[in-house]
């Protein structure tokens, strides 16, 4: 789902916050397992629908990216 900015800056003009960094880090891997970038720990829609996406969209996303990485090193050590 896209969470484009265009309805939320009519809206709420601080959700077009076009500042909230990309969490890319040019590595643009795919685990297929996760279906999780490992360079960025997004999905393949996440990283797709970044550049439509509100900034509340967006922090949403950042925040996940923590956990997501955490469990994918935990599964990466216990192997």
């Amino acid at each position: 789902m896209i969470h484009t900015t265009d309805t939320a800056c009519a809206v709420a003009p601080t959700d077009c916050d076009l500042t909230v960094a990309s969490p890319c880090s040019s590595v643009c891997t795919i685990d297929h397992a996760t279906g999780y970038c490992t360079g960025c720990w997004r999905t393949t829609d996440e990283i797709r629908d970044w550049k439509q996406a509100n900034a509340a969209y967006k922090r949403d996303i950042l925040a996940r990216l923590p956990l997501r990485q955490a469990l994918h090193n935990a599964v990466v050590i216990s192997r």
